[in-house]
C-alpha cells in the first residue's frame, strides 16, 4: 500500500490538534478526541503485516481511517463511522464501514437497563475481503447479558451467532475496570453448522 504525503499531512494534522485528551488548570482529565495507533504483527504462519489507524471522537460519534499491509502482499484501507446514543437506560450504537477491495459493512450495537442491562446487536457485510482488526466477527446476531457497578465499571457475556461460514460458537466476559487495563475471557466451542 502506497501512503501519499497528503494522507500523512492529514493524520499529523488530527493528531496534533488541540483537544487531546490532557489535564486541564483544576487538575481534571479531559477525554482523548484524537488517538493515533500504530500496530505490528507476527503471525505463526510467518507473515508480519503492520496497520496504521486514526480516530477522532465527536460529541456524540466516532469517526476512523485506518491502513494495514502484510508481507503476503495483502493490503486495505478502510474508513468508518459509529454514532453513540446513550439516554437513561438506553444505548444505541450503529455504525458503518467501508475498505478497499469493495468491502462495505454496517453493524448495530444496543444496550437496555441500568445495573443489570441487556445487549442485543447484529453486522452484516458484503462478504468481500476484509481486514478484521476487531475482536468480534463482522457476520453476526449478538445475545447477551451485563452488570453496571456505581463506578461505571461493567461486565458482561455475550453470545455472537454466526452463519456457518464463519467462527464457532463464541462466549466472553470482558471486565472492563477505571484503570486503562482490562481482562477479557472468550471461550469458543467447537465448529457447528448452525442455521442461519
Amino acid at each position: 500500500m502506497k501512503v501519499s504525503t497528503p494522507a500523512v499531512a492529514v493524520v499529523l494534522m488530527l493528531y496534533f490538534c488541540p483537544g487531546r485528551g490532557s489535564a486541564s488548570d483544576d487538575g481534571a482529565t479531559r477525554p482523548m478526541l484524537n488517538k493515533l495507533t500504530f500496530s505490528y504483527y507476527n503471525f505463526s504462519s510467518g507473515k508480519q503485516g503492520a496497520d496504521i489507524n486514526v480516530r477522532h471522537t465527536f460529541k456524540s460519534s466516532t469517526a476512523w481511517i485506518g491502513g494495514y499491509r502484510e508481507t503476503a502482499g495483502f493490503g486495505q484501507a478502510r474508513l468508518g463511522y459509529e454514532y453513540d446514543y446513550h439516554h437513561d437506560w438506553l444505548t444505541f450504537v450503529p455504525s458503518a464501514q467501508a475498505a478497499t477491495r469493495g468491502f462495505l459493512g454496517a453493524s448495530v450495537y444496543g444496550e437496555a437497563g441500568r445495573r443489570f442491562f441487556g445487549i442485543g446487536g447484529f453486522g452484516r457485510t458484503n462478504l468481500r475481503p476484509y481486514w478484521n482488526l476487531g475482536f468480534d466477527p463482522n457476520d453476526y446476531v449478538e445475545f447477551g447479558a451485563g452488570y453496571r457497578d456505581s463506578d461505571g465499571n461493567t461486565i458482561s457475556t455475550y453470545h455472537p451467532r454466526q452463519p456457518p461460514r464463519h467462527r464457532p460458537d463464541e462466549h466472553a466476559c470482558i471486565f472492563p475496570t477505571s484503570s486503562p487495563l482490562r481482562l477479557a475471557l472468550d471461550t469458543r466451542l467447537g465448529p457447528r453448522a448452525r442455521p442461519w
